[in-house]
C-alpha cells in the first residue's frame, strides 16, 4: 500500500493504534501474527541507514507494533519528540517516505535529508512525504483500553519465546499469499530497475538456475561446534568453531565477539528478554569472549561489551543489534533456505525474548563445560 493511499484513507478514519504513540517514538507496524518479510527487513535498514548517514548517533524511541490493520501494516509511524500537548501530530509513511519521516522528526529539511541519504538509496524514488494526521486523545475511541505501545508488545508475547523476525509461506490461494506475491514482484522491480539506471545486465536465467540448486541441496542442516583447549594457556581455548552442517565449508564465519554473543544466547532454551538479563548477559559474553582465540581477540572495549564503567541497557543494545545482523548474513551465508536459516540466527522482538531456535540441551552442556561457566 503506498503512500497517498493512506493520506486518502486516513482522512476518514484514524486508526487506534495512531493514539498510543508516544511523543519521540517511532513505530513499525507489523502483522498481529508478528512474522515480518524480507522487505520489511530491507526497510528497517534503509531507516537506520538514513540515520547513520546523517551522523545521528544518539538515541531512538523505536518500537515494533502487530497491528490488525491492513492499513497500518507494512508502514512506519512517528510522533515529533516535542509533540506533547494536545491535540498533537502523527506522521504516517510508507518505504518511499522515509527520508520525509526523518524529517518530520528531526526537523531537518527533508531535501538535505535525501541527498546526505546512503549511496544505493539514492537511485531509488524516495520522493513521496508521509501523511500528517491530528490526533485528540478526546477523539480516541472508548472500547479502547488505555494501553501504551510497549505493554500491548508485551502481552502479545507473554506466552514466552517467539522468534519474532521470522518469514513464514502463506497458505496457497490467501490474500497473505496475493500480497507476498506483490511485494517480491515490487522488490524485483525496484532491483532491475537499478539496474537499468547503473547499465548492469543480470543473467536471471543464470541467478534462476542457482537459486534452484541451493534450494534442492539436502544437505542436513545441524549445529554444532567444536573446540579445543590452549596448552600454553590453560583455561583458554585453541580451537572454537561453529558449523551448521557437517562439513568444513559449513563453518560460520564471526569474529571472536561475534562468536562470543552467539554462545551466549545459545545458553538459553528459551530465549532471554536482554532487558532482564542486561548484567549477566554482559558478564557471559564477557567470560566466552576472553577465553577465544583469535589474533584480533584484545581487551579493548567491544562496543559496550567489555565497558564495565560506562554501561548502559540502551548501548549494550545497540551493540548487540549489530552483531545480530552480521551473525543473521554469516548464517544466511552457509544456509540457503531462509526459513532454515533464520532457526540458526539470533532472532527476536524488544522487550521479548531474543534467542536461538537450533539451541540444544547438548550444546548448552558443552558451551558451559568448554568455558566453566557451571551448571
Amino acid at each position: 500500500m503506498n503512500t497517498s493511499l493512506i493520506k486518502n484513507q486516513l482522512q476518514y478514519s484514524i486508526p487506534e493504534e495512531l493514539f498510543s504513540i508516544e511523543p519521540g517514538q517511532i513505530v513499525f507496524f507489523i502483522p498481529s501474527d508478528g512474522l515480518i518479510d524480507q522487505e520489511n527487513l530491507m526497510t528497517l535498514n534503509d531507516f537506520f541507514s538514513y540515520l547513520r548517514a546523517l551522523k545521528m548517533d544518539y538515541c531512538f524511541k523505536v518500537s515494533l507494533v502487530p497491528s490488525r490493520n491492513e492499513l497500518l501494516i507494512d508502514t512506519i509511524a512517528g510522533r515529533h519528540p516535542q509533540e506533547t500537548g494536545a491535540p498533537y501530530k502523527v506522521f504516517v509513511g510508507t518505504w518511499d517516505s522515509i527520508p520525509g519521516i526523518i524529517s518530520q522528526y528531526t526537523g531537518i529539511d527533508v531535501q538535505e535529508v535525501r541527498e546526505k541519504g546512503p549511496r544505493w538509496i539514492r537511485y531509488r524514488d524516495v520522493s513521496t512525504l508521509p501523511a500528517i494526521v491530528e490526533i485528540d486523545p478526546e477523539n480516541r475511541p472508548a472500547k479502547v483500553q488505555s494501553r501504551s505501545v510497549e505493554q500491548r508488545i508485551e502481552s502479545s508475547y507473554q506466552s514466552g519465546f517467539d522468534l519474532g523476525m521470522k518469514m513464514a509461506k502463506p497458505e496457497a490461494g490467501s490474500l497473505a499469499e496475493k500480497k507476498l506475491i506483490a511485494k517480491e514482484e515490487k522488490k524485483l522491480e525496484k532491483i532491475l530497475r537499478e539496474c537499468a539506471v547503473l547499465g548492469i545486465e543480470l543473467d536471471i536465467d543464470k541467478i534462476k538456475k542457482k537459486v534452484e540448486e541451493d534450494l534442492r541441496n539436502t544437505k542436513n542442516y545441524q549445529l554444532s561446534i567444536k573446540t579445543k583447549p590452549n596448552p600454553a594457556r590453560p583455561g583458554e581455548l585453541s580451537v572454537c568453531d561453529i558449523y551448521v552442517a557437517d562439513s568444513e565449508d559449513s563453518k560460520l564465519e564471526l569474529t571472536s565477539i561475534e562468536t562470543a554473543v552467539y554462545l551466549s544466547f545459545l545458553l538459553y532454551k528459551d530465549g532471554v528478554r536482554v532487558l532482564d538479563a542486561f548484567d549477566e548477559l554482559r558478564r557471559v559474553t564477557q567470560s566466552i569472549y576472553l577465553k577465544l582465540p583469535g589474533s584480533e581477540k584484545t581487551r579493548k572495549l567491544e562496543g559496550g561489551i567489555l565497558d564495565d564503567k560506562n554501561a548502559t541497557y540502551d548501548a549494550y543494545m545497540n551493540t548487540l543489534r549489530g552483531y545480530f545482523t552480521t551473525i543473521r548474513e554469516a548464517v544466511a551465508d552457509k544456509v540457503s533456505d531462509p526459513l532454515i536459516a533464520q532457526e540458526f540466527s539470533i532472532e527476536g522482538f524488544k522487550n521479548a525474548p531474543y534467542g536461538i531456535e537450533r539451541s540444544t540441551k547438548e550444546i548448552r552442556k558443552q558451551i558451559k563445560e568448554a568455558f566453566h561457566l557451571g551448571q
